[in-house]
């Protein structure tokens, strides 16, 4: 069928994946220069494209569980504001209540945090632009007071990705099943 969930998913698929690509140069064209950034350019636009990717994925997902626009809506502020609790910089997720801490693995704000500031304060800048040691000191203090790790990259990455593939997956599948049930 051509007017079905995977046809749709597909096609929108199609279109956001280069334009979101082009926001992600876009933005860090403006802002890499000016805020005098010494991380990798191009995976710095690749952290943020994928990071806006899940983070669409994620309002598209609450889009199609919600009963309507207005209800979607409403309910994208909390799940936004929860990304921003678990990002990492604000609040080290160390010191975020137990009860909670589950949380910060369907957060892609975090994951993409992540790889930002590793790829700003990581070993890898700190070599290729001759950092002092004190400056390398700091920039790993900074990123053991957030609670991220170099090493876990990679991680990170593929929960990135995972959190995309899967909120979009899950997306389908709440779309089919409210056409099932409309028609």
């Amino acid at each position: 069928s051509t007017y079905g969930a995977i046809p749709y998913f597909l096609s929108k698929t199609v279109v956001e994946v280069p334009q979101g690509f082009l926001q992600a140069v876009l933005i860090w064209v403006a802002f890499y220069g000016i805020a005098g950034l010494q991380g990798s350019f191009i995976l710095h636009v690749c952290a943020l494209w994928l990071t806006s990717m899940a983070a669409a994925a994620t309002a598209l997902l609450v889009g199609c569980l919600a009963s309507n626009p207005e209800v979607a809506i409403q309910a994208s502020p909390p799940i936004f504001v929860v990304q921003l609790l678990f990002a990492g910089p604000f609040i080290p997720t160390s010191q975020i209540w137990e009860g909670f801490r589950w949380m910060q693995y369907l957060c892609a704000l975090k994951y993409g945090i992540n790889l930002i500031v590793i790829n700003e304060f990581g070993n890898n800048t700190q070599i290729a632009n001759d950092w002092s040691p004190t400056q390398r000191a700091m920039a790993d203090g900074f990123l053991e007071g957030i609670d991220v790790y170099q090493a876990d990259w990679w991680i990170y990455l593929l929960v990135l990705i995972g959190l995309l593939c899967g909120f979009r997956c899950l997306a389908i599948f709440a779309l089919t099943r409210r056409a099932q049930a409309f028609f």
